[in-house]
């Protein structure tokens, strides 16, 4: 008697997973970001849910980002070399963490979210401590902070409605230009400790303020280009807007 109510019981609960996973396919579009992740098997989803060795890797670059500030406020020569060797550490992680991901067969939907997090993140970190040094001005800042802000926006609104944001090569070149600018800086300090005679605190300011001011202008420019290149998602949004009134 026992055993039957049980077996109801189990019929009764796979009966209505099946009816929700129905229901659920009727609402959501069916190229949509969500109905490719329910429709995977569980081994895969649970693949997808555990940190691999290529998100590990990603992640290091968030642990990171806070002991570049707490690094980069120190004076000296040996905290100046930490913060490059830090930075440098950083960039290659960006580096080589998608390789090692298709190269382990390990390309996750996480991974996809958290590497633009991630760069993001440590950048921006950055961006923040130059700004408080006095090496760059608020503006540029914010013209960083807008720049990801407005891409990671789009990249969830395009990933709730099923849509593919074409990627774009002024991303990458952006996150070189970036990188450089960073590492050239980081540089310039030591060298400033290293040779002060030759090299001032105002030359490095100088420096700091010219670099940035390309990257900064680069940075619109990707930002630019990224809305310009995936216009086609904004019309057909407004179509859908539209026809819907």
């Amino acid at each position: 008697m026992i055993q039957w109510e049980r077996c109801c019981v189990s019929r009764s609960r796979l009966r209505f997973k099946v009816e929700y996973s129905r229901a659920v396919m009727q609402v959501v579009p069916q190229d949509s970001y969500f109905v490719r992740l329910l429709s995977k098997n569980r081994s895969s989803l649970q693949k997808d849910a555990f940190m691999t060795a290529a998100n590990w890797l990603t992640a290091a670059r968030i642990f990171m980002s806070p002991f570049f500030v707490l690094i980069f406020v120190q004076e000296g020569l040996w905290a100046r070399i930490a913060a490059l060797l830090l930075i440098i550490a950083s960039e290659l992680t960006d580096a080589f963490d998608g390789a090692l991901a298709r190269k382990r067969g390990e390309v996750t939907d996480f991974g996809k979210l958290l590497d633009p997090l991630a760069d993001s993140i440590s950048r921006i970190t950055v961006f923040v401590a130059f700004m408080w040094s006095g090496l760059i001005p608020w503006w540029m800042l914010l013209v960083f902070i807008y720049r990801d802000s407005t891409v990671a926006t789009m990249r969830t609104i395009c990933a709730y409605r099923g849509e593919v944001v074409a990627a774009r090569v002024s991303g990458k070149i952006k996150a070189i230009v970036q990188a450089t600018a960073i590492i050239t800086i980081l540089v310039a300090r030591i060298a400033n400790s290293l040779f002060p005679q030759y090299l001032a605190d105002g030359f490095v300011s100088q420096l700091a303020w010219w670099l940035m001011l390309v990257t900064s202008l680069y940075t619109l420019y990707s930002l630019y280009e990224y809305l310009n290149a995936n216009r086609h998602i904004w019309l057909k949004a407004a179509q859908v807007r539209g026809s819907e009134n």
